[in-house]
């Protein structure tokens, strides 16, 4: 199927998935709690490796620690941003931070991540990073080069990809949504020159 192509959104199963980590962004979700979502773990698993380049589990622990930089940002204590993050313990919350973003909580101020977000549209699913002052990537998820593109990204950023949602992506978005229901030709939301 070529991107241009219009063709079906994700499956209900997957936007009900999504919507439940972004509700609950703390929580370690298990198989029952996928049950739940009248989903198949088997599925979701196979199905974020292959739709999203991460497992399940690497997805959701990389939403709570973007979460838990954004929080620490808008100047949460770090204590609250371990918990909210649905770490135990500050050692393990230090680790896994340091393992994703290269760097531990304390350096905060040099962190610049590739926060990367997924979402349906018209013309289908698309993804879209951005770093603290723009948007950097907006791109069809089944464009065959796209682990290309995120490596030069990375490369040129000199920093990390990890799921995450900012305000420039939900103006992204929201001007999407508005684009393809023939509402909006021009876009505002800030991007990269190229």
């Amino acid at each position: 199927m070529q991107p241009l192509e219009l063709h079906s959104a994700a499956p209900e199963w997957i936007r009900r998935v999504l919507h439940a980590i972004d509700a609950e962004p703390g929580r370690k979700f298990t198989d029952q709690d996928l049950r739940f979502l009248d989903s198949d773990p088997v599925r979701v698993r196979r199905d974020f490796l292959k739709d999203f380049g991460l497992t399940f589990q690497a997805y959701c622990r990389g939403r709570r620690l973007s979460r838990a930089l954004e929080n620490i940002r808008k100047g949460s204590k770090l204590d609250d941003a371990v918990f909210e993050a649905g770490f135990n313990s500050h050692s393990g919350f230090r680790d896994s931070f340091t393992n994703t973003f290269g760097h531990p909580p304390g350096k905060i101020a040099a962190l610049d991540p590739i926060q990367l977000a997924w979402f349906d549209t018209a013309m289908g699913p698309m993804i879209a990073g951005a770093v603290q002052s723009s948007i950097c990537l907006v791109e069809f998820t089944d464009r065959r080069m796209l682990e290309t593109e995120l490596k030069m990204l990375r490369k040129h950023f000199a920093t990390v990809t990890v799921p995450g949602e900012t305000p420039h992506h939900t103006s992204l978005r929201n001007e999407l949504e508005s684009y393809f229901a023939n509402a909006r030709r021009a876009f505002q939301t800030k991007s990269m020159k190229s």
